[in-house]
């Protein structure tokens, strides 16, 4: 790839944009999740959150459409195993995140820095 920064191991480090689409394929993952939750009435009412989980999780119901996690769809996932793809997909869309602008050089943090944060 022309232009590509190589570390001194020899690999090649990817670009931020390249970082950008792991966070979108994250952030899908964990909207699939929420909308799961919602359609299972197994998070609050949250007026915010009826109308476009409700279209996603039936968009995505179904062995051809939803996504998949390992053999299973999400919609075929129990409440933990549910709660622990919530945490892994919320932690690389974040991390994507972070690691894009540490790349990009906007707003550069160090990982305890980022990682002690306040969180939402």
């Amino acid at each position: 790839m022309r232009g590509a920064t190589v570390a001194q191991s020899g690999k090649r480090i990817r670009a931020s944009w390249e970082l950008c689409g792991e966070k979108d394929i994250a952030f899908a993952y964990l909207a699939r999740v929420v909308a799961e939750f919602k359609g299972r009435v197994s998070i609050a009412d949250r007026s915010e959150l009826d109308a476009w989980a409700y279209d996603f999780r039936e968009e995505s119901l179904g062995p051809s459409v939803d996504y998949l996690v390992g053999p299973k769809t999400i919609g075929d996932l129990d409440e933990g195993q549910l709660s622990l793809l919530r945490l892994i997909a919320q932690t690389r869309f974040e991390y994507a995140g972070y690691l894009a602008g540490l790349l990009s050089g906007a707003d550069a943090v160090t990982f305890a820095e980022w990682s002690a944060r306040d969180q939402p």
